[in-house]
């Protein structure tokens, strides 16, 4: 399979849209690991968040919570 004149073009839109994805994905892992750092530090803390207090205590309001 030859490309000839739009080789350029083409090879350049699969890079531009690696590096795109790349990124996004990191950007995704990079997010995540903040969000579990923030959820660990608001249990410590003892906000704890709704749906594990309805499966805990069946529904009892007796800690902080937090609607995530």
């Amino acid at each position: 399979m030859e490309l000839a004149h739009n080789e350029g073009y083409v090879l350049a839109s699969y890079a531009i849209t690696l590096i795109a994805m790349i990124v996004i994905i990191g950007w995704v892992l990079i997010d995540s690991r903040g969000r579990q750092r923030e959820l660990k530090r608001l249990e410590e803390a003892g906000i704890r968040r709704r749906s594990a207090r309805n499966a805990a205590s069946g529904g009892a309001a007796t800690e902080k919570t937090i609607d995530a």
